[in-house]
């Protein structure tokens, strides 16, 4: 899977440094926003090497644009202007722009700025009275001393930028301050009944909006967490993200049309700025970025990081000259692809300016580009749960082992409790059992995040060739519900056939039937083909040929029982993961590790009932010591047993309870650690 291509975004950012498109020279009036947009984008990725070599003519370019009066200094929008009267205005949003870059270039500015001009010629921009009252304005008519044209809170997030680039606070002069305590109450009053923000009293609120009124009361250091509308905010940002129903795209209408003009497949992880919009890079930034500035520790972890990532990455993205367009279908420009990779940035890094090793190793977390981090996690994963719920995996052993016919092998859970003599029984195989499962999670983990990323990429490149840009790419391999069942189907088989050896070793040393004292003498008695009378078979007072074949007993039945189960639970863990509990808590919002938790609980009891009869079966074969037994005769005999078919889920509540915690407690631990890990590695490289 292609990841973040940022030789072809460095590329990208310095031709448009140079020059624009012919498509984009109309925007040379903004100009000094498009060079800030290319440097910080630059910055992101750690390419500022693209600059150096001509890093003086770049910040004597920005320069260049400085103007200044007796009281006032400003920057310009652009060379084209100056000098040419009423299209040179005092312009707030470039003077922004050209300090930030001159700020990314590493220039010591202060030599050249005067704060004291510059917060009088921001001062000025700020409406004193009326329904505005303490809004900026962007442009000055410094032959009236005010300003003019749009009013809305960019504004009011760019002056407080200003004033802390010119670091005012510190200097603590107040004559030419602005009036934050007017400023914060106006933003106050754009928050409306949904927590969304807008510049107009009763107006529908906007992401971007938003994003400037919480950036700037962040500024002035307001305190979200006393807030009583904060909350209602993190809802609405929420719910900027788009995941339509498929049934909107994917099914015909009355008129047998497939899909709805206001849906699209591709929007899907994406942003969107008001309620039915499409999807847009920029909003990536302003709903995320609101999320952190307002909630910094779980702010950002709200959203679906899978689709977001995926939207922008193999959505948005242009693979081919870099750079992020508007959308899918559109051309990359500057302020798209700065957002862009400032919204990677912070899902990845927060407190890193370099996201290019993060977005590699996200990818990785499916594709097993890290395949000892899989490994590792898998592993450590299934060693917690395997000692944790050992004793219920013990019972379940014993509780299957009866055979009703024979008094000498009936039991129930609670005589098996009372065999025991010490409570550590309970922990009795406890080595094969971590063994088995520690090693088996590792590898089952590892080998079915390739399997399903070689059925995507295969599934890719045939797609791709015929309806490009119709296949949405993710994260996380995108795979049907079919795909996800034969993956975990055919994995599961192959790991299990690997660790059978250690599967036998481990149901014979659980059942009280052998007794075996260590493991060595379970491996020699299974070698042997001990019987449950506790002696080995002998012939003419020789001890009888031994065979490794013993150590795959009951496999038939075992990956009858292993492969349904990894394919149904793959199948029902992507589907409550990702559609039902989402769907189920409504504006409820979930922590990432209990969604995990809770789905793997669900699709381990849906997938163990499925499959407990082929669990007895084994359980039976395992233990019998009769190598000529087949699961079809000792099927037979559970069903010829007092019980019939209820024989075929016997221990089913111990497996449940087993293989729910288990679940449960692997895949949580196991995608926490990948998210760790991704974590820690990228704070180590950057």
């Amino acid at each position: 899977m292609d990841g973040l291509n940022c030789d072809k975004h460095a590329r990208y950012f310095s031709l448009c440094l140079m020059m624009l498109p012919t498509k984009a020279q109309s925007e040379d009036a903004n100009h000094m926003g498009i060079v800030y947009f290319c440097l910080q984008g630059l910055s992101l990725i750690k390419r500022m090497d693209v600059v150096d070599k001509n890093r003086d003519a770049y910040i004597n370019y920005v320069y260049s644009q400085l103007q200044e009066t007796e009281d006032l200094q400003w920057f310009s929008t652009s060379s084209t202007f100056i000098g040419s009267g009423n299209y040179d205005m005092p312009n707030l949003s470039s003077t922004y722009f050209a300090l930030a870059s001159l700020l990314a270039l590493k220039e010591d500015y202060t030599k050249r700025i005067k704060p004291d001009k510059v917060m009088r010629f921001v001062r000025q921009l700020q409406m004193k009275s009326g329904p505005f009252a303490g809004l900026f304005q962007t442009v000055l008519d410094s032959r009236i001393g005010s300003g003019f044209g749009d009013t809305d809170l960019r504004y009011c997030y760019l002056a407080l930028c200003i004033r802390r680039l010119v670091k005012w606070e510190k200097l603590g002069i107040n004559k030419e301050d602005i009036d934050v305590e007017l400023l914060q109450s106006f933003i106050l009053r754009k928050v409306s009944y949904n927590g969304g923000l807008s510049s107009v009293d009763s107006t529908e609120p906007h992401a971007g909006l938003t994003f400037c009124g919480i950036a700037a009361l962040s500024l002035l250091g307001y305190d979200f967490n006393s807030a009583s509308w904060t909350q209602r905010t993190i809802n609405w940002l929420v719910k900027r993200q788009s995941d339509y129903p498929s049934c909107l795209y994917n099914e015909p209408d009355n008129e047998g049309v497939f899909g709805y003009e206001y849906y699209t497949e591709e929007d899907v992880g994406g942003f969107n700025g008001r309620e039915n919009k499409f999807s847009d890079t920029c909003y990536a930034w302003w709903v995320t970025g609101s999320l952190s500035l307002i909630s910094p520790t779980i702010g950002v972890s709200l959203i679906n990081m899978d689709q977001a990532m995926s939207y922008l990455i193999q959505g948005t993205q242009n693979k081919i000259m870099g750079g992020f367009g508007k959308d899918p279908d559109l051309q990359p420009d500057p302020f798209h692809s700065f957002l862009g990779l400032a919204s990677l940035s912070l899902w990845m890094l927060k407190d890193s300016s370099s996201i290019l090793d993060a977005i590699d190793s996200q990818l990785a977390k499916e594709q097993g580009s890290k395949t000892s981090t899989h490994l590792l996690a898998g592993s450590l994963a299934g060693l917690v749960s395997a000692v944790l719920l050992q004793p219920l995996d013990l019972l379940k052993t014993r509780l299957q082992q009866q055979q009703k016919q024979n008094a000498r092998y009936q039991t129930t859970i609670v005589a098996e409790i009372k065999k025991l003599r010490e409570i550590k029984d309970l922990w009795r195989g406890v080595l094969p059992s971590t063994l088995r499962t520690s090693i088996g999670a590792g590898l089952y983990m590892t080998i079915l995040s390739k399997t399903r990323q070689f059925m995507f990429e295969f599934k890719k490149s045939h797609q791709w060739q015929n309806q490009e840009g119709v296949l949405k790419l993710s994260i996380l391999p995108k795979l049907s519900a079919w795909e996800n069942l034969s993956a975990g189907f055919f994995v599961r088989g192959f790991v299990g056939w690997l660790t059978m050896p250690i599967t036998v070793i481990k149901a014979r040393y659980e059942s009280n039937l052998y007794n075996y004292k260590s493991l060595t003498e379970a491996v020699k008695g299974i070698y042997y083909n001990e019987v449950p009378t506790g002696s080995v078979i002998v012939e003419g007072g020789v001890t009888a040929p031994g065979s490794l074949r013993n150590f795959f007993a009951g496999t038939g039945a075992t990956l009858a029982r292993d492969c349904p189960y990894a394919g149904l639970y793959v199948l029902f863990y992507e589907a409550f993961k990702n559609e039902i509990l989402p769907a189920a808590s409504g504006s409820f919002l979930l922590p990432s590790s209990m969604v995990n938790s809770s789905a793997a609980v669900l699709a381990a009891a849906m997938a163990t009932t499925i499959t407990a009869p082929f669990d007895a079966i084994k359980t039976r074969l395992q233990l019998s010591g009769q190598t000529k037994n087949s699961m079809i005769s000792a099927t037979r005999t559970l069903l010829g047993e007092p019980g019939g078919v209820r024989n075929l889920f016997r221990g089913l509540s111990l497996r449940l309870g087993r293989k729910g915690l288990s679940s449960g407690i692997s895949w949580c631990i196991y995608e926490e650690l990948i998210k760790t890990g991704v974590m820690s590695q990228q704070k180590k490289l950057s």
